[in-house]
C-alpha cells in the first residue's frame, strides 16, 4: 500500500507525537508499504524532501508565530523575543475573535499550504490511504480536505490527544469553547473513513452526544512501548550514594505541574537521602523549577530539550524514572509507555484518584504511585521504603512485552492496515 501520514512533527524534530508516528511509519515501511509523511517544522530546511529510514518526509516551514512559540516553550527565547511573544499573544487573541468560525483550526494559512502539497503528493504517488494525526488540528483538516477532493481515498484520523483538551483561549467563554471543539470533532468524524481514538476517551465519545458511526471507531492505546530492557548493557546503575531521578517530557503549570513532586523529593532529602533530579523537555514551568531549586534540599538540573537518543541514554543511567500525570483524566501521558520499556523503577505522581493512567501503572512490577490527596509525610515515608527496596532492580523483558503488547507500534500498524484494507479492495492490487 501507499500511505500518507500528516502530522505536526516528525524526527529529527523533537516531540513525542513525531516519535510515535515515526515508529508506526517505520513498522509499516518494513512490511513493504510505501510511506510518505507530510509534516511541519520550525527549522529552515536545505531541501523540502527528505528520506528517513525509507520514509519520504516533506516538511512545511512554520509561521513566525509558531517558530517563536517553539523557542519560548523550550526556554531558548531571548529577552527581545519574549517581549515580541507577549505582544503577539494579545494580537492573536484579536485575530481569533475575527476567525472564531474556523476554530479549533488556528493556522488556516499553513493548513491551505499543506492541502496544496498533499494534493500534489496524491498526484505523484496515488495513495491508498491518508491518516491525519492530531494534534495540531490543521493535520485533521488536511485529511478532511483530501477526502472531499478524492472520494476514492481511504482517509482516517488518528487522535493522540483530544481536541477539547487543548489550551482554551483565555478570552473564549467555556461554553463557546466546548461548542466549537464539538463542531470540530463532528466535522472530522463525518468526513473520516476510520477514526482512531485514545482508549481513555471511550466513555466520552461513545455517548449519543457524539455518536460517530461505531463501525468507523477503534479505541487504541498509545503505541510508545519500544522495548529497551532487552538491549544488552542498556540498564546501568548511576553508582555512588547519590540517587538520580529523571523526568523527560512536557511540563505545564495548568495540568502537569512539578511542584508537588519536588516537595516530596525535598522531604526525602531531609530524611538524609542524597538526591539529584534531572529535567529534560519543554513547557512553561522553568521558572517554577528555578524557584524550587533554591528552596529544596535536593539538587535540581534543567537540561531543556535534547535529542531523543540522548534521553534514552540518560534513562539507562538513572536510578528512578518519574512520571507526573495530567490533572485532567481524559488523556494518558504517552511517555509512560516508554518509561515502562526501560524496566526500571518508576515513581508516578498523581493529583486525582481517578487518574486513568493508574490502570497501566498497576500492571508494572516496579512502580510506586504518590497521590497529592494523601498526607505529605506519609507519602515521603512510603516512597522512601520503595526507593530503598527497588534501587537497582529491573523488570523481566518478556513480562513487559506481554503486559504492554497493545502499546507497541506493531499493534497499531496492524489496526491501520486492517482499517485501510477492509475499506479499499484495491489496496494490495496497486
Amino acid at each position: 500500500m501507499k500511505l500518507l501520514f500528516i502530522t505536526g512533527k516528525y524526527p529529527p524534530d523533537i516531540g513525542q507525537s513525531g516519535l510515535i508516528i515515526s515508529q508506526i511509519a517505520n513498522t509499516l515501511q518494513s512490511r513493504g508499504h510505501k510511506i510518505v509523511c507530510l509534516t511541519k517544522t520550525t527549522k529552515k530546511q536545505k531541501k523540502e524532501k527528505d528520506n528517513i529510514e525509507g520514509v519520504n518526509v516533506i516538511r512545511v516551514y512554520e509561521s513566525f508565530w509558531a517558530r517563536l512559540k517553539e523557542k519560548v516553550d523550550i526556554n531558548k527565547a531571548k529577552k527581545k523575543e519574549q517581549i515580541v511573544y507577549r505582544v503577539l499573544v494579545y494580537l492573536r487573541k484579536l485575530w481569533l475573535a475575527f476567525h472564531i468560525s474556523e476554530f479549533p483550526n488556528v493556522e488556516p494559512n499553513i493548513t491551505k499550504k499543506m492541502i496544496d502539497i498533499a494534493n500534489k503528493l496524491e498526484k505523484e504517488y496515488g495513495f491508498d490511504g491518508v491518516i491525519g494525526v492530531f494534534r495540531p488540528y490543521s493535520t485533521i483538516m488536511v485529511s478532511v480536505a483530501m477526502k472531499k477532493k478524492h472520494p476514492h481515498l481511504v482517509c482516517g484520523t488518528y487522535y493522540l490527544d483530544l481536541v477539547e483538551d487543548r489550551d482554551r483561549p483565555s478570552l473564549m467563554p467555556m461554553k463557546l469553547y466546548k461548542k466549537l471543539c464539538y463542531k470540530g470533532d463532528i466535522n472530522a468524524f463525518l468526513s473520516s473513513d476510520f477514526i482512531l481514538l485514545p482508549k481513555s476517551s471511550e466513555r466520552k465519545y461513545s455517548t449519543e452526544t457524539y455518536a460517530p458511526d461505531n463501525s468507523k471507531v477503534t479505541y487504541v492505546d498509545f503505541p510508545a512501548f519500544i522495548p529497551l530492557a532487552n538491549k544488552e548493557g542498556y540498564t546501568r546503575l548511576s553508582g555512588g550514594k547519590t540517587l538520580k531521578f529523571l523526568f523527560a517530557g512536557t511540563l505545564d503549570k495548568s495540568f502537569r505541574n512539578p511542584e508537588f513532586m519536588l516537595q516530596i523529593l525535598d522531604g526525602l532529602s531531609k530524611r538524609g537521602l542524597e538526591i539529584t533530579v534531572n529535567f529534560y523537555g519543554r513547557g512553561n514551568c522553568f521558572d517554577i523549577i528555578d524557584k524550587m531549586a533554591h528552596r529544596v534540599s535536593c539538587e535540581i538540573i534543567q537540561h531543556g530539550v535534547v535529542p531523543h537518543d540522548v534521553i534514552v541514554e540518560k534513562m539507562s543511567e538513572t536510578d528512578f524514572l518519574v512520571n507526573i500525570s495530567n490533572d485532567y483524566n481524559s488523556i494518558v501521558p504517552s511517555k509512560i509507555f516508554e518509561l515502562f520499556a526501560t524496566g526500571k523503577p518508576i515513581i508516578n505522581f498523581i493529583s486525582r484518584e481517578d487518574d486513568y493512567s493508574l490502570r497501566y501503572f498497576e500492571k508494572y512490577p516496579l512502580a510506586f504511585t504518590v497521590s497529592k490527596i494523601n498526607n505529605i509525610d506519609l507519602n515521603v515515608e512510603a516512597l522512601q521504603k520503595f526507593i530503598l527496596s527497588s534501587r537497582g532492580k529491573v523488570c523481566d523483558y518478556k513480562t513487559l512485552v506481554n503486559l504492554y503488547r497493545e502499546n507497541t507500534p506493531e499493534y497499531l500498524a496492524d489496526i491501520i492496515e486492517q482499517n485501510i484494507i477492509k475499506r479499499n479492495d484495491r489496496a494490495y492490487d496497486r
